[in-house]
């Protein structure tokens, strides 16, 4: 089953995530806030965060905080799906063996997006499209 964690339109609070042990916080559906607040999630352990999915505040909301997103571990990260929020800026930084592999990631045309793959198929077989 899959855990949802959504932050409540129109909160405006800092969204804190750790998941920090092998298998912690797998196929998990995150809604970050709205700005000024911001999204930090970590992901540091075998398979932390496979399949997570990161979407911006939902539609009708106020636009979303900025997000950092750190995968840091063999395979963390992968095959998610990431919504970077359209007037902040979206940090992604993916670091170990197969981090962030096979994983969509969306970025804004006009905002800063900086994703960082680091290790053998960091990012591999993964797209990055503007919105």
């Amino acid at each position: 089953a899959n855990s949802v964690i959504h932050q409540l339109a129109p909160s405006t609070a800092t969204l804190t995530l750790s998941c920090n042990s092998q298998a912690s916080c797998q196929s998990i559906d995150v809604t970050c806030p709205n700005k000024p607040g911001v999204c930090n999630i970590d992901c540091d352990g075998h398979t932390a965060c496979q399949s997570i999915t990161l979407r911006r505040p939902m539609v009708g909301s106020l636009d979303g905080g900025a997000l950092k997103l750190n995968c840091s571990g063999s395979s963390t990260c992968a095959g998610g799906s990431m919504e970077c929020p359209t007037d902040e800026p979206c940090d992604i930084n993916c670091i170990g063996t197969s981090s962030c592999q096979n994983t969509n990631m969306y970025c804004p045309a006009t905002q800063p997006c900086d994703i960082a793959c680091h290790g053998v198929r960091a990012c591999g077989f993964s797209s990055a499209s503007s919105v």
